[in-house]
């Protein structure tokens, strides 16, 4: 099929009026060896691609490493934030600079 649509794009097509893929003198296909060699270029490469997808990428030890590792950071992320609701909970730092800070508002050289 993919042959077939690959071969029938390649039509070498005049401006003929009506419908010139149907009737007696209607418009033939002519092919030539190039498009021949790009339509079983394209199968051969979609059927490597089959292949290299159809294997898997890691080993099941490789794979049981990469969850582990993700388990960890999830363990890392969920203390993060379980700390971070912690230090909100807190009351916040305030120093007796910001305390007395409002006295210097007022003040002037007069």
């Amino acid at each position: 099929m993919r042959l077939t649509s690959a071969l029938l794009y390649y039509v070498n097509r005049q401006k003929i009026p009506g419908k010139i893929t149907i009737g007696k003198h209607r418009a033939r296909v002519i092919v030539h060896g190039h498009h021949k060699y790009l339509a079983a270029h394209d199968m051969i490469r979609e059927h490597e691609n089959i292949q290299i997808l159809s294997t898997p990428f890691l080993t099941p030890e490789q794979d049981a490493e990469l969850e582990k590792i993700e388990e960890q950071k999830v363990a890392q992320q969920e203390l993060k934030d379980n700390h971070d609701r912690i230090v909100e909970k807190m009351p916040k730092h305030y120093t007796t600079y910001e305390a007395l800070l409002h006295l210097n508002s007022t003040k002037s050289w007069t």
